[in-house]
């Protein structure tokens, strides 16, 4: 990306060098918010469900919330 931004680069140092987590997330909290005002990435995110179970169950399936439903899940 080559975002360079001075004022950002002045919170990261601050924020590894504090060891207060209240203080650290403040800081977090701008830097993140100079990053979106400038918006040099476009945030995506894609989730990946992986559910291992055994070959006698059956009706386990992912659903687009990731919510482990067991309403139709049978043991053959």
């Amino acid at each position: 990306m080559h975002f360079s931004n001075e004022q950002f680069d002045a919170l990261y140092e601050t924020s590894i060098k504090t060891t207060d987590n209240d203080v650290r997330y403040k800081l977090y909290q701008k830097m993140d918010s100079l990053i979106i005002a400038k918006a040099p990435v476009v945030p995506l995110y894609y989730d990946q469900v992986v559910r291992f179970s055994q070959k006698n169950i059956s009706g386990l399936g992912i659903n687009p919330i990731n919510l482990l439903n067991l309403k139709r899940v049978q043991k053959d």
